[in-house]
């Protein structure tokens, strides 16, 4: 098999069948990363989170330095409006970072599929909208969208920032769909790259075969928890500056 075609593999998302019924393998992943979270969140609760503490130690102040990083983001753009974006944007971005690192343990991402990425865009369009419309009423709200601009300008300028709300999710879902895919890309490619270097060498050091093995390892989990921590960043980053271009 040639490096193209093993690339078309690793970046093509087949179909699975799940007790009768055909699912993507992205969807899989999905599901598993959706229960996953809901049971460590339950273990979380009710096993290190029983009692409260004024001074958080351990998983305690691990999960407060967590949340209080996206809410610091919220705040920087939104203000009085942290305690709706920060929730928000902690929950979607972790679900970004895990369905991004899942690839390491030998799952299809969950933006391999574009649905995916139109998914989490939908969540941050209607965080937007309802956000801006709580703030400024549906008078205020086509007031700040179709009378920015005095004259025969006004009305088309309003018709361009309405277009450009409307496609946000498709935007998102685009960036988030090529932006996992290029790292799939690169991962994959150092994978191929290292076997293609292990079977093709006619002779080769004892200790070169395990080196070989966990640098790429390390490089690989290293370079695939970059790129998840990364897309969590941006969509939050995102999210937070165009609700506070709604509510401004």
């Amino acid at each position: 098999m040639d490096i193209a075609e093993e690339l078309r593999q690793a970046l093509s998302s087949e179909s699975i069948d799940v007790l009768g019924i055909p699912v993507t393998s992205s969807l899989l992943s999905a599901f598993i990363i959706v229960f996953a979270v809901g049971v460590i969140c339950l273990v979380l609760r009710f096993v290190f989170l029983r009692e409260y503490s004024a001074t958080p130690r351990g998983v305690r102040l691990i999960l407060e330095k967590a949340v209080g990083f996206f809410d610091n983001i919220a705040k920087g753009a939104v203000h009085s409006y942290t305690k709706y974006v920060g929730p928000v944007i902690f929950g979607v971005g972790l679900y970004i970072f895990c369905g991004t690192f899942i690839e390491v343990f030998g799952f299809k991402p969950i933006f391999a599929d574009l649905n995916s990425g139109l998914a989490v865009g939908t969540v941050g369009f209607f965080v937007i909208q309802i956000l801006g419309l709580k703030k400024k009423g549906v008078k205020g709200r086509l007031d700040a969208q179709f009378r920015s601009e005095k004259g025969i300008w006004g009305p088309v300028i309003g018709l361009i920032k309405t277009v450009s709300d409307c496609i946000l999710p498709f935007s998102m879902a685009l960036r988030l769909y090529g932006s996992i895919l290029s790292g799939m890309l690169i991962v994959d490619l150092l994978y191929i790259i290292i076997q293609s270097f292990l079977t093709s060498a006619v002779s080769i050091a004892a200790w070169a075969l395990p080196l070989s093995l966990v640098a790429g390892g390390v490089v690989g989990i290293g370079l695939t928890l970059f790129h998840a921590a990364i897309q969590a960043y941006v969509f939050a980053t995102l999210v937070s500056l165009f609700t506070a271009e709604s509510i401004e």
